[in-house]
């Protein structure tokens, strides 16, 4: 059973309006410079939301969602207090989400 912490918000406000390419994209280079491999990823597609164990979580969302998924959970609480409107939620899975 695998654990992620995701954060769910708005596409467009978290896409847009949030710092959310320049931390991730500093975060990258770091994980290359360090060669650890990416424990986080951005996830836009509907099948994922649509999902059991997201759905529910889903509905709060105001229009289209996007999420970033990681199971680090460190980095999500860091995100989480970093970015606005966003839900911070737990899934356990037998899927490789990352």
């Amino acid at each position: 059973m695998n654990t992620y912490y995701i954060l769910i918000g708005n596409k467009q406000f978290l896409l847009n309006y949030e710092p959310v390419e320049e931390i991730l994209r500093e975060r990258h280079e770091d994980y290359l410079n360090k060669k650890k491999s990416l424990d986080f990823k951005v996830v836009i597609d509907e099948n994922f939301f649509n999902s059991e164990e997201i759905k529910n979580v889903k509905n709060l969302i105001p229009k289209e969602p996007a999420a970033i998924i990681s199971n680090d959970l460190e980095f999500i609480n860091w995100l989480n207090l970093r970015l606005n409107y966003v839900i911070k939620y737990q899934i356990q899975t037998d899927k490789i989400l990352i």
